[in-house]
């Protein structure tokens, strides 16, 4: 199972790289494109799937909350039959005069009937209660591999912003010194070819620094994802659900 997690959260790191082809350091336009493009997935995307990432914990921490009801039940139960247990033994577990053996045998099985019942009933609520216990915990975790997956493609966008922005910079300054050094003529003249020669680079002092793009991902909460996932991991996994009870067989009256 182990194994199977590591995959799953491998693939989805791979799949959740920057996509689309990345701008080249003197590329204005294709810079001010990936910026725009990363920040919608800032913004947007991936403050939506954090979102649904905590929707769903939500929702497997609700079904843990049901199943350790149900173990409370069954722990109730398990003391019930174990005193039903208790009682067939006093019927069974005895010695008798080899004329009442059949009688006793009669007696002994009529109170084991009801008895084999409830046991079983109750081995196979626990045998439930387990099987979707593992399920949830299984989903759980995989849900938190994926998350934190997400946090970390959340980081890789951010670092990637922030090396734009230097290229950015360093693009502009490569490009005035190129129209400075083109741009000759009368002084108007000049000033037209500046202005013409620079438009490439017109907007990039629209940007926001790359801190405006990093905002609360859920609205309503001052906590951020890292936190609420360090939540999740710091409270544990719940795992409700006895064991089976084992009872050694009740045997018949002994003749």
């Amino acid at each position: 199972m182990k194994r199977c997690l590591i995959v799953v959260a491998a693939a989805l790191l791979v799949a959740a790289q920057p996509q689309g082809v990345r701008a080249q350091g003197d590329d204005i336009a294709g810079i001010l494109n990936e910026i725009t493009t990363l920040s919608g997935e800032l913004e947007k995307d991936i403050p939506r799937k954090l979102e649904e990432s905590l929707s769903l914990k939500n929702k497997h921490q609700e079904e843990i909350k049901y199943l350790d009801q149900i173990a409370d039940n069954l722990l109730t139960e398990k003391s019930g039959v174990e005193a039903a247990e208790a009682q067939v033994v006093s019927v069974c577990n005895v010695t008798v005069p080899e004329e009442q053996y059949a009688a006793a045998v009669a007696r002994c099985d009529a109170a084991k009937a009801p008895y084999m019942q409830r046991l079983d009933h109750y081995n196979n609520g626990v045998d439930e209660l387990q099987t979707k216990t593992a399920d949830v915990n299984e989903r759980e975790q995989q849900r938190a591999n994926e998350a934190q997956v997400l946090l970390a493609h959340r980081q890789e966008v951010i670092s990637r912003i922030g090396i734009l922005k230097a290229q950015l910079a360093a693009a502009k300054a490569a490009k005035l010194n190129a129209c400075t050094a083109s741009c000759g003529g009368s002084k108007d003249a000049a000033a037209q070819c500046m202005q013409s020669c620079f438009d490439g680079a017109r907007g990039a002092d629209e940007l926001p620094p790359v801190e405006g793009f990093i905002r609360p991902p859920f609205s309503g909460s001052a906590r951020t994802p890292e936190q609420a996932i360090e939540e999740y991991r710091r409270s544990g996994a719940a795992n409700p659900g006895p064991n089976s009870l084992h009872t050694n067989p009740v045997p018949p009256p002994s003749p």
